[in-house]
Parts: C-alpha cells; structure tokens; sequence
C-alpha cells in the first residue's frame, strides 16, 4: 500500500502530466476525481465561467445553468476575497456552504479553493482536515495555479496558429487537429455537444457585384458579431469561404437551434452595417443543427449538419420563386 507522500506525487504527476497536453484545461475532472480520492471527499464541485460539474462516488453531473453558476461564484468571491484557501472543520447543516452539496446530514468539512481566470475547487467529508491534510492542500493549489497560468500562455500562442486572421474565428487547422478531441472528450464524460453548420445565402452575389473586398469586409463583421454571441466554451470555426461551423459543448440541440436562430437574425437585423453602401437586400443564413450521438465520429456529425443546411437552403430557394412566381413579397 502506498504512503501518503506516494500518493501526493501521484497526483502531482497526474496534474503535471494534463498539463503537458494541448487545451488541457477543459480536461479539469482528471485532476479533481484524483484530488477527491486523495483526500477522501466525500462530493467535489469545479465552478468555472461558463460551467461547473459535481462529483462524488455515485455520480457526476455538468451545471450549466448560468443563474446557479453566477449564485455559486458570487458566494466564492465573497468568501474568497481575501484566501485563496479556506479550510472549514465540522461545520453544521446550517452553514451557507450546504447549499451547494444539497440535502446532507451531519457535520462536513470544507475547503474551498480559488485558482486563476475565476476558477473554484470545493471539497467536502466527514473528517476534518489535519494539518498536514492542509499542507498537501497548499501545495496543490500552486501547482495547479502554476499549470493554469502556464497553459494560458501556451493557448495564446495556440490560438495564433488557429484564428482566421480575416474573421477572428477559429480555421480549418484547428477544425482538424482539435475538434476530434473534443468530440472524445464529450463521449467520454457523457455531456452533450450540438454542432450548427451555417452558409450565407448568395454570398457569391455580393462577391460578383463588388469585388471580393466587399465580401471580405462582410465576413470580417460577421465573425465579430458572431464572437460577441456566444460563450467563451464555443468553438466557432471558418471551416472555409462564406461556412462557418460552431461547436458547442454542454449544449442541447434545441438550444443550438435557438442560437443559430439569433445568429440569423442579428445578420438579417444588420445587413445595412455588414454591407456598408452595398445592396445585399438577397443575403440571408442558411443553418443545419445535430446533436451528437455516440456513434458519431467528427466525419457522420458533420455531415448530418451539412446535409440539413443544404435542405434548409433548398427548402428556402423553393419558397422565394414560388413567391416570385406569385407576385407576393417575402417578408
């Protein structure tokens, strides 16, 4: 059996190991199942900006919910504004920190953690913390604060090799080489990811009518505005010429739907803006939306959103000649 100090540097190896690996960061629940075996807890939380997850033996759970996210941080920072560790023994069921561990019985003890970029830790289990319980906890706090600014410096750089310098969206390099982990990542810790394939209807027009400037200057608003959207955890991507594909992890497909919905209607809202002093009255969005299956490999998922922007597109190019042909107008 291994000691206690074997143990601690397993579990520095395991938090120094995940951050030798590329967008390392969103792969956090390696780190915390092995923090919660090390020190015994009984149920942990990870609040980040745009989600969190729980974990204890039986169960794991996503919070996406953004009203419960901004209820939990705002209690973290109060309680954190001084520590970035707080140890709490023996605490009552009345105490303010039950609220995020549910209905519990008994006494618990805590320990809540900040960490770079507003990212939380918290623990909990029967036994209080020993002093040497809190020692371990220090020295994990900085190792992982250390791993979190360095790996912030490491996705700067990432990020210039995979932006689209015309839209500021992620390219096709990153399609390729980051996408794929992504959707195994999404297999493996079982939360859904929805995919929106999107193409501008007669983009090609503006091109052929005033030059390709005009179509670039076009693109170069879009994927601003499509960037001031979303949440930091989408991956919008330039997959090449007017398509444009978002990834979106933690997200259902009628939430996808709802988005590329907004989507279209902030470009049919703003065309005057896009378009500067060109006419693109005929410019619209076409979108398909698929939820992933367990089956899907990034090939199938893309082409089932594909296909389904395709049948939106023809089912739209259908219906503006048949109004053409009947003299009405399409409003």
């Amino acid at each position: 059996m291994k000691n206690k100090n074997e143990k601690m540097n397993i579990l520095f190896d395991i938090i120094n190991n995940l951050y030798d690996k590329k967008y390392k960061i969103d792969n956090f629940r390696s780190v915390i199942e092995n923090i919660s075996n090390f020190f015994n807890l009984r149920s942990a939380i990870f609040i980040r900006d745009d989600f969190g997850y729980y974990i204890d033996s039986d169960k794991y759970f996503y919070i996406s919910d953004l009203t419960k996210l901004v209820k939990y941080k705002n209690f973290l920072k109060k309680a954190l504004s001084k520590e970035s560790l707080i140890i709490l023994n023996n605490c009552d069921k009345d105490y303010n920190i039950f609220k995020f561990f549910g209905n519990q019985s008994g006494n618990l003890s805590f320990f809540l953690m900040k960490l770079p970029d507003n990212k939380y830790i918290i623990g909990a289990r029967e036994v209080p913390f020993s002093s040497k319980d809190i020692s371990y906890l220090k020295k994990v706090k900085e190792i992982l604060k250390k791993s979190i600014e360095q790996d912030k410096i490491e996705n700067n750089l990432i990020e210039q090799a995979y932006t689209d310098q015309l839209t500021g969206l992620y390219n096709r390099r990153f399609f390729e080489r980051i996408i794929p982990i992504e959707i195994e990542r999404a297999k493996r810790y079982r939360y859904p990811l929805s995919v929106v394939y999107m193409d501008i209807d007669n983009f090609k027009n503006l091109n052929d009518t005033y030059g390709h400037l005009a179509g670039d200057i076009f693109l170069q608003k879009f994927g601003f505005l499509i960037k001031e959207i979303l949440r930091k955890a989408d991956l919008p991507i330039r997959i090449g010429g007017d398509e444009i594909i978002l990834f979106l992890p933690f997200t259902r497909k009628q939430d996808a739907v709802n988005l590329a919905h907004k989507i279209r209607k902030i470009l049919l809202e703003n065309k005057k803006e896009l378009c500067g002093d060109k006419n693109c009255e005929d410019i619209d969005l076409s979108f398909g939306v698929i939820e992933l299956d367990k089956n899907d490999t990034l090939e199938s998922l893309v082409a089932k959103a594909d296909s389904l922007m395709y049948q939106a597109k023809r089912k739209k190019s259908f219906l503006v000649d048949k109004l053409k042909n009947s003299n009405l107008s399409l409003e």
